[in-house]
C-alpha cells in the first residue's frame, strides 16, 4: 500500500485560485484533489481535505453552491465578515450569483437610507407615522409623507405633478405648488 505520508488522489472539491470577482481565495471549490493529511484529522477551513473523506473543507463549503458562504469564511477560508465596522450594523456574507462576499447589514430598527458605507445604517426607525417635523421617522428618505411633499430637481419639468418620479424643475414652481396645496387646500406661505 502507499506510504504513511503519501497524498492519495480523491474526487472531492478543491478551491479555485483567487481571481477577479471570486472573493479572497476564489470563493468556490472544484472537483479533483488529494487527501492532504498523513493521518485523518478534524476538518478545518484551510483548502485541504483534513479528514480524508474526499471533500475539501466540508462543513465550510456550501454543498448547494460550492461557495465558502459563512460569515467567518466568506469567499474563502478566514475571510471574516464579523470584523467589518458598520455603525448600527454588522458585516455578513452574501452570495450574489456565483460570488460570496462580505457586505454591510443593518441591525434591527435601523436602515441605510443614503447608501453611503461610511455612515452605516444612519436612520433609526421611530415609527410608521412620519409627520413633517424635520425627522424622517419611518426612514423612507423623506421627512413627512411622500404624497404631501413637493419634489424639485434639475431634470424635472414645471409641468410635472411634483412627485419623486416626476418632480418640478424650479424652486419657484415648487413654492407655488406648495402654497396652492393639493385639490382645494392652501398652505401658509
Amino acid at each position: 500500500g502507499p506510504a504513511a505520508n503519501a497524498r492519495v488522489p480523491l474526487d472531492g472539491p478543491r478551491p479555485r485560485p483567487a481571481g477577479p470577482g471570486r472573493g479572497a481565495a476564489g470563493g468556490a471549490a472544484k472537483t479533483g484533489g488529494v487527501c492532504d493529511a498523513p493521518i485523518p484529522t478534524i476538518e478545518t477551513c484551510d483548502y485541504a481535505d483534513n479528514d480524508c473523506d474526499g471533500t475539501t473543507d466540508d462543513g465550510f463549503v456550501d454543498p448547494a453552491t460550492g461557495l465558502y458562504a459563512t460569515d467567518e469564511h466568506c469567499g474563502g477560508c478566514g475571510n471574516d465578515c464579523g470584523v467589518m465596522v458598520v455603525p448600527n450594523g454588522h458585516g455578513e456574507c452574501r452570495v450574489t450569483g456565483k460570488v460570496a462576499s462580505c457586505a454591510a447589514a443593518c441591525n434591527p430598527g435601523f436602515v441605510d437610507v443614503n447608501g453611503l458605507p461610511g455612515d452605516g445604517c444612519e436612520c433609526e426607525v421611530l415609527g410608521q407615522d412620519d409627520p413633517p417635523n424635520g425627522i424622517d421617522e419611518d426612514c423612507d428618505g423623506i421627512d413627512g409623507e411622500p404624497g404631501n411633499a413637493v419634489f424639485v430637481a434639475p431634470h424635472g419639468s414645471d409641468a410635472n405633478p411634483r412627485t419623486v418620479v416626476l418632480p418640478v424643475r424650479t424652486v419657484q414652481k415648487g413654492i407655488a405648488v406648495a402654497v396652492d396645496g393639493p385639490a382645494g387646500t392652501r398652505c401658509r406661505a
